[in-house]
């Protein structure tokens, strides 16, 4: 007679048990799915700029270009297999940002933050009229976002254990995780993710030095291989020679707007990408749309015959520096200035309110158009330039990030407490040399960690916690 397996009971109980931890993880999360599901409703089937509408394209074409990142096309490609809709990518948008933020909020409940803080912090986040816009937002930079916001976990804990979280497999799995992910679903994310890791092998060099070695070796290699082998294998066309090159032109177009371009022929080139009187109409050191995206310029052009401004470039920034450096400090005004430049030159752009028009049949069908009234009517309102500033300019709350960590560290005597404040710094940093436009979004991150980080002002203070335990390390 066979004996039973004393295994299938066992298994049962793991399954429950293991069910169970992760509803506990994401208990934070159903508040958020529900009011942002409102906003969908609203502005269904989601929110969709001219970008958005390139990438649909790509979508429904099955052609992928790295004009935008690739690897977020073939995921909204991958999401839409299940459904062919906007609402289906914002949907998924929406769960997976609303889980990794309860991820965080679980994190910041093992560092002692008190149930009524956790309970404002959520609310604050769930209720804020710029998540719930963005969310549902057919953009790369929401789940870039989302990227970071695990990234921010990642430190979160990594600080609490002291750095031996780092050492389990587990640790390792979510940073490498976090660092892939942030690295392919916009292109400045590949340098923002070496900077980082440069900075935790400084501080964790005496707990987990070999760890962070394989992570960022790991990390690298699967990089390379997906950006290149399997991109070349899936037939994503490379980015565009002008796509890549629009901050030359932007800088280029300070240099004509200055007249410190004088060679004829250094001018007769560049009249051949675009005339010399279309330079000068069209830059604004604020934004490269005009300059880059007028029908006077040349792409074909610029495709077959672009190597030779990248000379033009280096030679008037080597004789001209001021000019770069006086373009520079105007187009990266967004991440440093509070509030909004004077003039109708240098305005925020937030949100789209729909979907802009095109030749793909997307048009906004609102589920609630009362509420899209109400939704649409308070936005119109937020960017009134004695509003903006506090509402949307990303400034505020980046230097407001940087004081409550610096308040934390105080407070608890911790300095490795400013390892929390990285993703949000290097993704300032690395905007700094590359941002063309005062587009919200590129500083949504900040944003987003902006909302919780002022929970580390109601960290137990050092002297008052003992020493880590062991399964506070984990």
């Amino acid at each position: 007679m066979a004996t039973p397996r004393p295994t299938s009971k066992y298994s049962t109980r793991t399954v429950f048990i293991r069910s169970a931890k992760i509803l506990r993880c994401l208990r934070y999360a159903p508040p958020c799915i529900g009011i942002w599901a409102l906003y969908l409703l609203a502005f269904w089937p989601g929110l969709m700029s001219p970008d958005s509408i390139a990438q649909w394209d790509q979508v429904v074409k099955t052609s992928f270009s790295n004009n935008y990142p690739a690897f977020h096309t073939l995921t909204n490609w991958l999401i839409t297999r299940i459904w062919l809709s906007p609402a289906m990518i914002a949907a998924v948008q929406i769960i997976a940002f609303a889980g990794v933020f309860s991820l965080s909020m679980v994190e910041l409940e093992l560092w002692g933050i008190a149930p009524r803080v956790r309970a404002w912090i959520t609310a604050v986040f769930c209720l804020s009229p710029i998540n719930g816009m963005m969310v549902i937002t057919l953009w790369k930079d929401i789940p870039f976002t989302c990227a970071m916001l695990g990234l921010f976990t990642v430190v979160l804990r990594s600080v609490r254990s002291e750095g031996h979280w780092l050492r389990s497999t587990q640790g390792m799995v979510a940073l490498w995780s976090a660092l892939v992910l942030v690295s392919l679903f916009r292109h400045n994310g590949g340098p923002l993710v070496g900077l980082f890791l440069v900075m935790m092998f400084i501080a964790w060099r005496h707990v987990c030095i070999k760890q962070l070695v394989r992570v960022g070796v790991n990390w690298l290699l699967f990089f390379i291989i997906v950006t290149g082998p399997v991109y070349r294998l899936i037939g994503v066309f490379p980015m565009a020679k002008f796509f890549a090159l629009q901050n030359v032109m932007h800088q280029i177009g300070a240099m004509i707007s200055n007249g410190v371009i004088r060679s004829s022929s250094e001018l007769d080139y560049l009249a051949s990408i675009q005339p010399i009187e279309s330079w000068l109409r069209f830059y604004n050191c604020y934004s490269l749309n005009g300059l880059v995206y007028n029908e006077n310029v040349r792409h074909q052009f610029m495709e077959s015959n672009g190597d030779p401004i990248i000379g033009i470039w280096l030679r008037s920034i080597m004789q001209n520096p001021g000019v770069v450096l006086a373009h520079q400090k105007c187009v990266t005004s967004m991440l440093w200035q509070i509030t909004e430049p004077p003039g109708r030159y240098g305005r925020l752009y937030t949100t789209e309110q729909g979907i802009v028009e095109n030749d793909l049949g997307l048009k906004t069908r609102s589920r609630l158009p009362q509420l899209r009234a109400i939704i649409s009517e308070a936005l119109d309102g937020s960017h009134d330039p004695q509003l903006i500033w506090f509402i949307w300019r990303p400034a505020i709350y980046f230097y407001a990030l940087l004081l409550c960590v610096g308040l934390a560290v105080v407070r608890t005597k911790n300095l490795k407490l400013l390892l929390v404040s990285a993703p949000a710094v290097l993704n300032s940093l690395v905007w700094l040399p590359l941002i063309t436009t005062q587009d919200f979004r590129f500083q949504y991150p900040v944003y987003v960690m902006a909302l919780i980080v002022p929970t580390l002002l109601f960290v137990p203070r050092r002297t008052q916690q003992s020493e880590p335990t062991v399964s506070q390390r984990n």
